[in-house]
């Protein structure tokens, strides 16, 4: 995108999905789990039993809370990267050119970010959940918290490079946790509501954070959206250390 030319970027985008399709065709499982025959008994009634499994299954539905959280928060956030770019980090001289090579280089940077915290979690794939959980929560709320703060492009970059890293890195533990926690026959069910939890309530959370960035200014719905996620992450844990005894997610 730094070229100017952002038809390129999308031309790019959409060629990469080729090899991932081309991927899943010459992939191979070495397990096939036998496919059973059980009988339906109607919508309603087995979406609800899949809300009772979340309910009665404190690792699975802290992890489905945290994704809302995600979800509200983190995406609408992540949004205002342009505004960020255009009003917050200009200089006098500025022109087009320029803004649209910094937001491009802000999206790089957390792109930088999130393709790193791929290769780690593939590298550490037996590592403690709840603990990576937890960095990637911290490394995520705290620079999103300092974007509103710093001005430093330099800094910024490298603000948005954790960023990045902490966003891949919640959203592969919480999707590892419910793939490995949850039986095959409800995995469709489960799976459904979790991503409603991250993905759809992120309009709403849009709507909250470009209120607070229309009426107050960008900085501050960076800040606000990072402390409120700061005290929801917290709260949530607490809650399920006190239910359970134990760390929210203590899966390995």
């Amino acid at each position: 995108a730094w070229t100017g030319n952002e038809g390129s970027v999308f031309l790019v985008n959409g060629i990469s999905f080729v090899f991932v399709v081309a991927g899943l065709f010459v992939a191979r499982t070495r397990y096939k789990v036998e496919k059973e025959n059980i009988p339906s008994q109607g919508m309603a009634r087995e979406f609800r039993e899949g809300l009772s499994y979340i309910r009665g299954n404190a690792v699975v539905l802290s992890a489905i809370l945290m994704s809302a959280l995600l979800g509200f928060f983190g995406i609408p956030l992540l949004q205002q990267t342009p505004a960020l770019a255009r009003d917050v980090l200009s200089t006098i001289f500025d022109t087009e050119t320029i803004i649209a090579a910094r937001t491009s280089n802000m999206y790089l940077a957390q792109g930088v970010g999130a393709v790193t915290a791929a290769f780690m979690m593939a590298y550490l794939s037996s590592a403690n959940k709840n603990k990576m959980l937890l960095w990637g929560q911290i490394l995520f709320i705290i620079p999103v918290t300092l974007l509103g703060i710093v001005t430093n492009l330099s800094v910024v970059f490298i603000l948005l490079a954790f960023i990045g890293w902490g966003t891949v890195t919640q959203l592969i533990t919480m999707n590892t946790m419910i793939q490995i926690r949850v039986p095959n026959e409800l995995r469709g069910r489960v799976f459904s509501i979790y991503f409603w939890g991250l993905q759809g309530v992120a309009p709403f959370g849009s709507i909250v954070i470009g209120w607070i960035a229309q009426t107050w200014s960008v900085q501050t719905s960076l800040v606000a959206g990072g402390l409120i996620s700061l005290l929801s992450v917290i709260l949530v844990r607490l809650f399920f250390r006190q239910r359970r005894g134990n760390a929210p997610i203590n899966e390995k």
